[in-house]
């Protein structure tokens, strides 16, 4: 198995994409580092430009109580 290395993940931030709040939350990610993730994920095949990721339902009815809530700002793409 070929190592990958990746430098930077931790360099950029969530800035205007999310609520202040949203930052207390014990479940974070570094923006770099999940931005890395899906260009990795669409590098290697495992998700197409345009796919969706599958959650449980569980973990979207949290995400949908949070962004309900207020906790996330709502992304939506140019053309959606």
């Amino acid at each position: 198995m070929a190592e990958i290395t990746w430098r930077g993940c931790y360099d950029s931030s969530w800035g205007p994409f999310l609520v202040p709040e949203a930052f207390v939350h014990p479940a974070k990610v570094a923006h770099g580092l999940a931005e890395r993730i899906y260009c990795h994920m669409l590098e290697r095949g495992y998700v197409k430009p345009g796919g969706q990721v599958v959650v449980t339902l569980e973990i979207r009815e949290d995400i949908k109580k949070e962004i309900d809530g207020g906790l996330f700002q709502r992304i939506i793409s140019p053309g959606t």
